[in-house]
């Protein structure tokens, strides 16, 4: 294919996944925990720590996020329905029946998702002194020592989801929602992939 041919077609490819409705929902589902990691990333720079206010403002942003995310109000609408009932579905399942039970989930992401909660800012307590006195905890004691100063998303989401919920272990609602978006988005562009 000539360079204008392959754009045309990769533009009607998309224009033609924008027209169904329900495409947007996995990006919305991937904008939760998305917009709730940003939001605590900026609160961070700022000096505060982990809150659920967090996770509440990452929720809104989602569902704005649906509503304007294509098709009519009523369209809107229907996608944040569908967006809350799978969150909810997601949450309910996670706190129901998943146990994260791996060595490396026991020996560094639950307790640095819990030095997170307990008030540790990695952008301002990553030095030894300072993660001693905010978490009680000494890098030079942890089995990975990247966790004292480099804290991944998912540590940071399950902070967040532990103070909504109360459950640290509801971290693994990121890895259930990936999978629902996955799942929906490969729904939605399969048949358009092999024209039906």
């Amino acid at each position: 294919l000539l360079p204008e041919e392959a754009v045309e077609k990769w533009n009607g490819f998309w224009a033609s996944v924008l027209k169904r409705k329900m495409f947007p929902l996995p990006a919305v589902l991937l904008a939760f925990p998305s917009f709730t990691v940003l939001f605590a990333s900026i609160g961070f720079l700022f000096g505060f720590g982990i809150s659920a206010t967090y996770g509440i403002l990452g929720l809104l942003s989602a569902m704005v996020l649906a509503l304007v995310g294509g098709g009519t109000y009523r369209d809107g609408i229907v996608r944040i329905g569908w967006f809350l009932g799978i969150v909810l579905l997601v949450f309910a399942i996670d706190q129901s029946f998943i146990f994260f039970s791996w060595w490396d989930a026991q020996a560094y992401h639950l307790p640095a998702a819990k030095f997170l909660l307990d008030g540790w800012n990695p952008v301002f307590d990553s030095t030894r002194d300072l993660l001693l006195k905010s978490t009680g905890a000494d890098p030079l004691c942890f089995n990975s020592y990247h966790t004292a100063y480099l804290p991944r998303a998912g540590w940071v989401w399950s902070a967040i989801t532990a103070a909504i919920t109360g459950n640290l272990e509801s971290g693994d609602t990121l890895i259930l929602l990936t999978g629902v978006a996955l799942g929906a988005l490969t729904w939605q562009v399969t048949p358009l992939l092999f024209g039906q």
